[in-house]
């Protein structure tokens, strides 16, 4: 996935500041993914937090070169994104969340092994919560990707998880899980 020393410093770097500065996160996105199986190329590094603080200039003084901090409008599904350009690392940006429900998936994620390093990873059932809330067209390849590694406890808990969340997303779920059965990804 990525030239290991390299993408570990960088999130070994990454996991220190917000620790140190009490931001709680977990990792989305690649990481995550390959954690439950999932691998493809992509050289980036993307926690969320729901911390709005990340998104002032001075909570990153001292850090090294200052991120590009860019604020979400009102129909963004994020308050902002915090990206860092070290040309060295792989690309990380840092998804600063707005809603309560992805806060809860921060606090309730479960540190895991990245190579030397224990990091919090949001759990396989909000992964897929928040591959269907993207819906994108890689987002529902992901989903469908992902439904190998569960079993029926695993999806019922998605299930369990989406009854609050909008209607189509539980269509979608039901739909990808159709279509992962058909594919013969799913028993």
């Amino acid at each position: 996935m990525h030239d290991e020393p390299e993408f570990l410093e960088a999130l070994r770097r990454v996991d220190h500041l917000l620790r140190s500065r009490g931001v709680p996160y977990a990792l989305i996105g690649a990481v995550a993914r390959a954690l439950y199986g999932v691998s493809r190329f992509t050289a980036d590094i993307d926690p969320l937090t729901c911390s709005p603080e990340v998104l002032a200039a001075d909570f990153w003084l001292g850090f090294g070169p200052l991120p590009s901090i860019a604020r979400g409008d009102a129909e963004d599904p994020f308050l902002g994104v915090v990206r860092f350009g070290d040309p060295k690392l792989p690309a990380l940006e840092l998804m600063v969340g707005r809603f309560r429900w992805q806060e809860r998936m921060v606090k309730r994620a479960p540190e895991l092994a990245v190579g030397a390093l224990r990091v919090p990873v949001v759990d396989l059932a909000d992964l897929v919560i928040l591959k269907l809330f993207a819906a994108g067209f890689q987002d529902r390849s992901d989903v469908v990707l992902l439904l190998n590694g569960m079993d029926r406890g695993k999806r019922q808990l998605v299930a369990s998880r989406l009854r609050s969340f909008p209607h189509e997303m539980r269509v979608l779920w039901t739909e990808l899980q159709r279509h992962a059965r058909r594919e013969g990804e799913l028993q």
